[in-house]
């Protein structure tokens, strides 16, 4: 009998886990989620007109997400679901590449699938994956082009390696064309590989390579800048009056949360370090290390406002996706105090376990595993990226809100380091500890990502409830994805204060409601609702005559309820354009 191939079991296990996870989210409401309203609504207007149109809200350039989304629309039909497997499907491709980026760096199987993952039940990812949101339809792409990276630093000749720069900057160039700061990936890591192979190839075709992928990547955002209500990053010319004491304080901040947040996520691995400490670390260090430890976490514990989650977004104390984020009212908070206090401190001891065990083998001596090509080239193209694209968005932090869902591409940079040194200097097994965390934080993003479905299709209940009874759309506020949809049938349109003056509407006030309330209002002026959804009851507003909607959820609290209320004596809120 043949042996199985570890790879292929390892692979069907991995992507067999990613969709049944998503399965058991049950992603199934025709409600936008976070951001995918507007993609998707640029997705259908290119299937139906053949034309990119965009409508005043984010940044993203999407193209190749728009012709992905706008293929399963073709043939699905024009439904939220349907792009959701679209993107469902890019993140089935992720784990392939994933699990052959972590081989390729010397990861054994065991390894390799761990860090596969890590990465794709990370509860950063999986709302990602059953969404049309972004960042994992770029993180394919960004794979594929560290992966080329790290083959062509291997290349045995010029032809080998010019292929793979090749693939580098296609993948590169696809990344950059769904988020622009994927544009830096391939120059980064073309001018990285003529160091690299310097002495061996002729430097001058990556170099030449690299400003070809700058020149297109230039091209690019200057058609985006061009078309009717795209929305440019503005981050150059509004940091020119700024002070920069201000700018670099704010992120500094930016990223402490980083790093933190990035602790988090990576929480199943320092679990393996922790379970080595007990293992190799003498006690007489461990206590006063981890004594500091649940000190420093201490010092958090006397600040609420210091305790994680440090970013959201995504991962927030209300579990996946804050529902305040998009919709009025706030309800008991899933994470709750003590639960937030034992996640900073398993992030502190995690950390300090990490630097332990770093400490501990500083003076060991590498053996000839361990001195393996490719991990140095990952570490070398990966890290200039972590730290440019970090950077970049430490910096607009000063002017816009920065997410968790930014550290996707930054799990693998981080984990396939730390498990490769692992591997090759410590066991040559991940554990119980490490699989055991992994195992609860995945069922937590399983658990959450449901529960986020149960709201919106609780809310999407409600509204078609009010519609039913004859109550025209734009007179309902029903939170950001709902209001949004309804001022693109309007307007055609988001009136973002980004778009140029001539089109902007400033809105002075809005009657019966201040504009500070709700903090989209002012891009949804054409709304003039009577009836508000809310996830408690509000003491500005009063209850409507319809009754509440109450459903059931996985995780706290259980018990939950959408209510409609009303301004008092019924009337609407009204925006007023400022006199100019």
């Amino acid at each position: 009998m043949n042996p199985v191939n570890p790879d292929r079991r390892n692979l069907l296990v991995c992507c067999l886990l990613l969709v049944l996870a998503a399965a058991v989210t049950w992603p199934v409401v025709e409600l936008g989620i976070n951001d995918d309203w507007s993609y998707a609504r640029t997705a259908f207007d290119f299937a139906r007109t053949g034309h990119i149109l965009y409508h005043g809200w984010s940044s993203p350039i999407l193209i190749p997400q728009i012709l992905w989304g706008a293929l399963f629309a073709k043939l699905l039909g024009a439904s939220f679901f349907a792009l959701r497997l679209s993107s469902m499907a890019i993140a089935l491709l992720c784990v392939p590449a994933l699990y052959f980026l972590a081989r390729e760096c010397g990861l054994d199987p065991e390894f390799a699938m761990y860090a596969t993952l890590l990465s794709v039940l990370a509860p950063v990812f999986l709302l990602e994956a059953v969404t049309y949101m972004t960042d994992v339809q770029a993180f394919l792409p960004f794979v594929l082009c560290l992966y080329a990276g790290v083959r062509a630093s291997r290349a045995n000749s010029a032809a080998e390696f010019r292929r793979w720069c090749a693939v580098l900057a296609i993948t590169g160039l696809w990344a950059g064309l769904l988020r622009q700061v994927f544009f830096a990936a391939p120059v980064l890591f073309l001018l990285v590989l003529a160091w690299w192979k310097r002495r061996e190839i002729r430097f001058i075709w990556p170099v030449t390579a690299s400003i070809a992928v700058l020149g297109i990547a230039l091209a690019t955002l200057r058609w985006y800048g061009a078309q009717p209500f795209a929305i440019p990053d503005s981050t150059p010319a509004q940091l020119a009056g700024e002070p920069a004491r201000d700018v670099l304080q704010a992120a500094g901040i930016t990223l402490l949360r980083y790093l933190g947040t990035s602790a988090i996520f990576l929480l199943p691995l320092l679990a393996v370090f922790v379970a080595i400490c007990f293992e190799r670390v003498e006690r007489k260090l461990l206590i006063p290390a981890w004594a500091i430890a649940a000190t420093l976490s201490w010092m958090l514990v006397r600040d609420p406002d210091r305790l994680p989650p440090w970013l959201g977004n995504i991962v927030s104390e209300d579990g996946i996706f804050s529902p305040s984020a998009t919709a009025l009212g706030a309800r008991t908070p899933t994470l709750s105090p003590s639960i937030k206090i034992l996640l900073s401190l398993a992030v502190f001891v995690g950390v300090t376990a990490v630097v332990l065990v770093l400490w501990k083998l500083r003076a060991g001596k590498a053996d000839r595993k361990t001195r393996a090509p490719a991990i140095r080239a990952f570490l070398a193209l990966g890290v200039p990226f972590a730290l440019t694209s970090l950077a970049l968005i430490a910096v607009r932090s000063y002017f816009i809100t920065v997410f968790d869902r930014y550290l996707i591409p930054i799990l693998p940079i981080c984990s396939i380091p730390l498990l490769w040194f692992v591997q090759t200097r410590l066991r040559s097994r991940i554990g119980a500890a490490g699989w055991s965390v992994l195992a609860v934080f995945s069922l937590y993003a399983v658990a959450g990502t449901h529960d986020l479905f149960t709201d919106n299709r609780a809310r999407l209940h409600t509204l078609d409830s009010l519609r039913a009874r004859g109550i025209a759309r734009g007179e309902i506020l029903g939170g950001l994805e709902y209001d949004g949809w309804t001022q693109l049938d309007i307007a055609g349109h988001l009136n973002n204060s980004d778009l140029p003056k001539d089109i902007f509407r400033e809105i002075e006030t809005c009657s019966g409601l201040p504009l500070s309330y709700i903090w989209y209002r002012e891009m949804a002026p054409d709304l003039t609702p009577r009836y508000f959804l809310t996830f408690s009851p509000l003491a500005e507003f009063v209850d409507s005559p319809f009754p509440p909607t109450s459903y059931s959820a996985w995780l706290p609290p259980r018990r939950r309820t959408i209510w409609i209320q009303m301004l008092p004596g019924g009337s609407s809120a009204v925006c007023h354009t400022a006199a100019k």
